[in-house]
């Protein structure tokens, strides 16, 4: 997949969250070619969709994908609150055993990096821009084994 797949095949999706969100993940995954969780880990283990967490103020949800020491990645659709579905990412971070990287993601992306010492501004990436997407360099962690 190109850049210019992923902007012509995203920017004019129209469907919810559910249908959409797997396939939104697996698309990036092709851009800069590290395999998808399913491929990676059939078990489940350490890299999977719908990753089971206990939330910090109580309760259990699900986080979109996790990589085990990686990221958490939480997907909404076109046009949700951002801040929020990284609001929510946060409840699972000590569940998901704090990842270095936390995603939301939607046709718009936006990344908060949490590292030792303090937290990185968000990354915001628009592919309803023409020319708003990228090379792939948002996704470093996807890199990664």
């Amino acid at each position: 997949m190109t850049v210019a797949d992923f902007i012509a095949k995203w920017r004019h999706v129209a469907l919810t969250e559910r249908p959409s969100a797997q396939t939104h993940f697996i698309d990036p995954c092709r851009l800069v070619q590290p395999p998808d969780p399913v491929s990676a880990d059939p078990a489940g283990d350490w890299f999977t969709f719908e990753r089971g967490a206990s939330k910090a103020t109580g309760g259990e949800g699900w986080a979109g994908v996790w990589k085990r020491g990686y990221f958490g990645w939480e997907y909404k659709g076109r046009h949700k609150d951002l801040m929020a579905a990284y609001a929510q990412l946060l409840l699972y971070q000590g569940a998901l055993e704090n990842p270095p990287l936390l995603i939301v993601y939607s046709p718009r992306v936006s990344s908060s990096r949490f590292f030792t010492g303090g937290i990185l501004p968000p990354n915001r990436i628009d592919t309803d821009i023409p020319g708003g997407a990228h090379d792939g360099s948002a996704y470093p962690a996807l890199r990664h084994p």
